[in-house]
C-alpha cells in the first residue's frame, strides 16, 4: 500500500484523482477522509486448504463480526461499547475485539 507524501506535488496528484475512486490498470484508488490511498491489485488467492487451527480461527472471527452487527443494531448494547471507546475506535471495532478477547464467549 502506498501512502502519498505531502510535497510539492501533492496538489497535482490530488487534481488528476479528485473525486475518483476505483480500479485504474493495476492501481487501486481509496479515498478516506482527507487521504488518498494507492493500492495494488490483491495477491491470488491461495489453493492450498487452511489448516485447523486457520479454519478456527476465520469461524471464530466470523462469529465475531456477526455478534458486532447485532450489537450495532441494538441501542442498548451499542451504548454501552460507546461508553467504552478510546481514541478512534468505533463501537464495530471495540465488539469485535471484546468477542475475540474472550473467545467466544460473548459480553455486554
Amino acid at each position: 500500500m502506498a501512502h502519498i507524501r505531502k510535497s510539492k506535488n501533492k496538489a497535482l496528484f490530488n487534481a488528476l484523482v479528485a473525486g475518483f475512486s476505483g480500479s485504474l490498470g493495476g492501481l487501486t484508488i481509496k479515498q478516506y477522509k482527507d487521504k488518498i490511498v494507492l493500492t495494488t491489485k490483491a495477491a491470488p488467492k491461495r489453493r492450498k486448504k487452511p489448516t485447523a487451527g486457520q479454519a478456527e480461527k476465520r469461524s471464530l472471527f466470523q462469529e465475531a463480526v456477526f455478534y458486532a452487527q447485532q450489537v450495532k443494531r441494538d441501542p442498548k448494547r451499542a451504548a454501552a461499547y460507546a461508553r467504552k471507546l478510546k481514541g478512534k475506535r468505533n463501537v464495530f471495532q471495540a465488539a469485535v475485539s471484546a468477542y475475540l478477547r474472550t473467545g467466544g464467549k460473548g459480553v455486554i
